[in-house]
C-alpha cells in the first residue's frame, strides 16, 4: 500500500527540484522562499494526512467486507435451518398421514375378514372354499409394515 504512495510523495519533496531548478511562478525573494517552503510543507503534511486517512478507509473496508460475508453466511446458515425444519414437519406429516392409512387398512381387512367370517357362518358350509384361494391362484400380499430400506 505504501509502495503505491512513494513515488507521488518525490514530486512534492524538494529534492525532486534540481539544486537551481526554481519555482516557476515565484520571484527571488527570501519572503517568497520562505512561504514557498511553508507552503511545500503544508502540501507533504496534508498529502501524509490524506494517504493515512485512505489507508485507515481501506482497512475498515475491506473490515466491512468481512463482515458483510460472515452476515451472507449467517443468513444462508438460517435459511437453510429454516427448510430442515420445514422438511422435518412435511416428514412428521406424512408419518402421521402413513400412519392414519394403516390404521383404516387394518380396519378394512378386519372387516372384510368378519365379512369372510359372517358368509361362512351364515351359508354353514355350503361354499367351502370361500376364501380360500383357488387352486393355482396366487395370494395378494399387501404389507403392512415399512421397508426399513425404504425412505420417507
Amino acid at each position: 500500500m505504501d509502495s503505491m504512495f512513494e513515488d507521488d510523495i518525490s514530486i512534492l519533496t524538494q529534492e525532486a527540484l534540481g539544486p537551481d531548478e526554481d519555482w516557476l511562478d515565484s520571484p527571488n525573494t527570501d519572503l517568497s522562499g520562505e512561504m514557498c517552503s511553508a507552503s511545500h510543507f503544508a502540501l507533504i503534511t496534508a498529502y501524509d494526512d490524506i494517504k493515512n486517512r485512505l489507508t485507515g478507509l481501506e482497512r475498515e473496508n475491506s473490515t466491512l467486507k468481512r463482515r458483510l460475508k460472515i452476515k451472507e453466511r449467517e443468513e444462508q446458515l438460517e435459511e437453510m435451518i429454516q427448510a430442515y425444519e420445514k422438511l422435518c414437519v412435511e416428514k412428521a406429516d406424512l408419518e402421521t398421514e402413513l400412519g392414519e392409512m394403516r390404521a383404516l387398512v387394518e380396519t378394512h381387512l378386519s372387516r372384510i375378514r368378519n365379512l369372510e367370517q359372517q358368509l361362512r357362518q351364515r351359508d354353514g358350509g355350503t361354499f367351502p372354499g370361500l376364501g380360500a384361494p383357488l387352486p393355482g391362484q396366487e395370494v395378494p400380499f399387501l404389507a403392512l409394515h415399512p421397508n426399513p430400506g425404504l425412505t420417507h
